[in-house]
């Protein structure tokens, strides 16, 4: 790597003939002990520290500052006060009419800006213009370092890759620019004539390189409120001290305080962001009832959940029998949310209560039957009582056609004459010959539909009393239970299921219809079956 020294006496090698070319030269640069302007009219850094203050002789008007400057320059008619941050080293000058010109402030005994000093600047300018000579041209090679530094000739961005330019440029004097991270850090004049020149400028000396890495990959990266990117960022940059931040929304961000010298290598490792978290407590009873939070399983019944994501969620509380009860909750950072309540049980769930718990035959058959109705149908109907009040208690309760079969075999072996003869005629033909209930179920489903074929298919009457077996069917085919999937087939046998409006009205359709994803074709409607209890008790008065 050059010294500065060196780098220096190289560029002076080159520009010796041109010195006159140079528009912007500096009279002096000087500490000026007295002058507490710096101290009365303070202007602050990023840290909160006083600035230094350099007041730049020159009376023209349009002048533009690159560097570490705070904040605008304001021009007094004769001069420029421009602010900069303790520990600045450099400072480049443009302007229009004259050629830039980067100052290094250790060039002129002073190796840094110091916080809430004053200082001056005098320059002297000319508005000699540099001529060429557009009909001869020579040669000059440009090499930088780092290699992502950009290089101008006369204002015009130069082609080249990799830190190298092979240039065919017009006798006489030209200007060159090197920038990096959009200052202007060498400003220089080159003299082109017959003799081949060989320009090597190396920033690394003035530049410090910078690496932030985050694990928290998305985290936004920023110095000094400026982004940099998410997760990981390398880049250059100017000696000086920044403020490092790792931030990200829902989490505690992070910041680091850097200071850096000049060719320095700085490596900001932040740590994983602590989520911004609160805690839910959910007491429900029963015990054992599920808990979900936006549609995901979270635990059971009594739960406390901590470290939970500030934010809004959906609660729900389920239970199998029960209604189900929703809330929404709203989690924020170090507090504790709690919903506390009792699910309801439906009559669909009292009755399952009686059939498991009830001994008497009879009462076991009459139960059993009804509930076998409600995993077919969703609610209890027809020849076995009906039940529509409950139907609303029972919009939780998902077709399940192996449950049903379950209840209407407990029927058949402990329930009388009577409703085993009814039993075995819902079963049909498969039973007592598969003692497996989702075979049996699957076997009496399929039976049924072939049995009836498509004669009910588009009945206007008592639709849905006949095509339980095409729904339960399609529960068979969509889950593969007791069979080989068959989704084409489910779908088509669940449409069958519907009016050819696409209608239904028993609850229990809901849960299959919606894991199709057909709930936006096939729509729930409860007076459809008011209107097929009418029309039932009309068929039976008439006969």
């Amino acid at each position: 790597m050059w010294t500065r020294s060196f780098f220096i006496l190289v560029v002076l090698f080159f520009c010796i003939d041109s010195v006159f070319a140079q528009d912007i030269e500096v009279k002096k640069f000087e500490t000026l002990e007295k002058d507490q302007t710096a101290v009365s009219f303070p202007r602050m850094d990023i840290n909160g520290n006083g600035c230094g203050l350099v007041k730049v002789v020159l009376k023209e008007f349009g002048a533009e500052f690159e560097g570490n400057v705070m904040g605008e320059v304001q021009f007094t008619g004769s001069e420029y006060l421009v602010y900069m941050p303790n520990g600045s080293k450099r400072l480049g000058i443009k302007h229009p009419d004259y050629l830039p010109t980067t100052i290094v402030f250790a060039d002129y005994g002073i190796k840094r800006i110091a916080s809430s000093t004053t200082y001056e600047l005098k320059v002297k300018t000319n508005k000699k213009k540099a001529k060429v000579d557009n009909s001869k041209k020579g040669m000059a090679v440009f090499n930088i370092k780092p290699s992502n530094a950009m290089l101008l000739i006369d204002g015009q961005i130069a082609d080249g890759s990799c830190g190298a330019y092979t240039l065919s440029l017009p006798y006489g004097t030209h200007y060159y620019t090197v920038k990096l991270n959009d200052f202007s850090i060498n400003n220089q004049v080159v003299q082109i004539d017959k003799n081949a020149k060989n320009i090597n400028v190396d920033l690394t000396e003035f530049y410090a390189k910078v690496s932030i890495n985050c694990p928290t990959g998305d985290a936004e990266l920023s110095i000094n409120g400026e982004q940099k990117g998410e997760g990981k960022w390398e880049g250059m940059m100017i000696p000086g001290k920044y403020t490092v931040k790792a931030s990200k929304d829902g989490c505690h961000s992070q910041t680091r305080q850097i200071e850096l010298k000049d060719n320095d290598n700085v490596t900001v490792d932040f740590t994983k962001l602590k989520t911004i978290t609160g805690s839910l407590q959910v007491d429900f009873e029963p015990a054992g009832a599920d808990v979900l939070l936006n549609g995901k399983k979270v635990g059971v019944t009594p739960l406390v959940l901590k470290e939970l994501p500030v934010g809004n969620y959906q609660l729900e509380i389920w239970k199998e029998y029960y209604v189900k009860e929703f809330a929404k909750v709203k989690i924020a950072e170090d507090q504790v949310w709690k919903e506390n309540g009792e699910l309801i049980l439906t009559q669909f769930g009292k009755m399952m209560v009686n059939a498991e718990h009830n001994k008497p035959v009879k009462y076991i058959g009459n139960s059993a039957l009804s509930l076998a109705e409600y995993y077919r149908y969703g609610a209890a109907s027809g020849v076995y009582g009906t039940h529509w009040s409950c139907v609303k208690d029972t919009f939780h309760v998902p077709m399940n056609p192996v449950k049903a079969v379950y209840w209407l075999k407990k029927v058949v072996e402990e329930g009388d004459d009577y409703e085993s003869k009814d039993a075995i005629e819902m079963l049909g033909p498969c039973y007592p010959n598969d003692v497996d209930e989702a075979k049996l179920s699957f076997c009496w489903a399929k039976h049924a539909v072939e049995e009836m074929g498509e004669e009910y298919k588009y009945n206007s009457q008592l639709w849905q009393f006949y095509r339980c077996p095409y729904a339960a069917l399609a529960w068979h085919y969509f889950y593969g239970v007791g069979c080989e999937k068959n989704i084409e087939e489910a779908y088509k046998l669940m449409r069958w299921s519907c009016t050819s409006e696409g209608e239904y009205s028993y609850p229990a359709y809901i849960e299959i219809i919606k894991d199709m994803n057909l709930d936006s074709e096939l729509k729930f409607n409860a007076k459809l079956r008011e209107d097929d209890e009418q029309e039932f008790l009309r068929m039976n008065k008439d006969e």
